[in-house]
């Protein structure tokens, strides 16, 4: 049996395994705020990837992306600016994936680098605040740490 889920519903089975592994703390096993962590993170990475899609399907590909890393860059503008330059310079992202068979995707701080710069057309508000910015980097940086090395947090932290 072959389990294909699209990245919508990799990110919501994530945030489920995380409820699951939250719930699971609450009830003492405070181990399992480890998991939440990971599955958490991992959910608000898949969704940062499909806001990216919105703006451009091929640009959750790190050599898509790179294009906008450099001229924003060498503009020193922020990612998104850079990347509507791109776009209104009517610039072929699919061309830098000739001849990947199986190309790379951004990572989390990435599609941040874009997210946070966006502004909703109605209310003019941003897509993201900052105090939830922080969160998503410090959360990014636990992750890491239990991933990599080795972590501190405590109960109250995580929630």
């Amino acid at each position: 049996m072959k389990l294909t889920l699209d990245l919508k519903t990799n990110a919501l089975d994530s945030f489920n395994e995380a409820l699951v592994k939250f719930e699971s703390s609450e009830q003492g096993d405070t181990t399992a705020l480890k998991f939440a962590i990971l599955h958490l993170s991992h959910c608000i990475e898949l969704v940062l990837k499909m806001y990216v899609q919105t703006l451009n399907e091929e640009l959750i590909f790190e050599k898509c992306y790179k294009v906008v890393r450099k001229k924003a860059n060498s503009e020193k503008i922020d990612r998104l600016a850079a990347y509507k330059s791109l776009q209104d310079s009517n610039h072929d992202f699919s061309a830098e994936l000739v001849g990947v068979s199986n190309p790379f995707t951004i990572s989390v701080t990435d599609a941040l680098s874009l997210a946070k710069h966006e502004i909703c057309s109605t209310t003019g508000n941003k897509f993201m605040d900052d105090e939830f910015v922080e969160d998503i980097e410090w959360m990014k940086q636990l992750r890491n740490e239990i991933e990599h090395y080795e972590f501190s947090f405590t109960a109250k932290e995580v929630r």
